[in-house]
C-alpha cells in the first residue's frame, strides 16, 4: 500500500494513505474486539472452573468432617458398651463376693 500511494500524484497521496489508515484501524478495531471477547470468556470459564473446584474441596471437608464425626459417634458407642460390661461383670463380683460371704 505504501508504494502504491508514494507513487500516486501528490494531491491523492494524502487522502489515499488516510483512507488506508482508516481500513487498517478499522480491521484492528474487530481483531481486538474478538480477543477481547474471547479473553473475558477464558475468565469466565476460570472463574467457573474455580468456583466448581472450590464447592469439591467443601464437599471433600464436608465428607472428611461426616466421616470423623461417625467415628466418634462409634467410639462413645463401644466406649458405652465397654462401661456396660465393666459395670455387669462389677456386679457380677459383688454377688459372687456375697455367695461367698453368705457361705462363711
Amino acid at each position: 500500500a505504501t508504494i502504491l500511494i508514494y507513487s500516486l500524484p501528490t494531491a491523492l497521496q494524502v487522502p489515499l494513505s488516510n483512507l488506508v489508515l482508516f481500513f487498517f484501524v478499522l480491521i484492528m478495531t474487530v481483531i481486538m474486539k474478538d480477543d477481547k471477547k474471547e479473553k473475558e470468556e477464558k475468565e469466565k470459564e476460570e472463574k467457573e472452573k474455580a468456583k466448581m473446584e472450590k464447592k469439591e474441596k467443601m464437599r471433600e471437608v464436608l465428607k472428611r468432617l461426616e466421616e470423623e464425626r461417625r467415628r466418634e459417634t462409634e467410639a462413645e458407642t463401644e466406649m458405652e458398651k465397654e462401661r456396660e460390661t465393666e459395670t455387669e461383670v462389677e456386679t457380677e463380683v459383688e454377688r459372687e463376693k456375697s455367695k461367698v460371704e453368705d457361705k462363711v
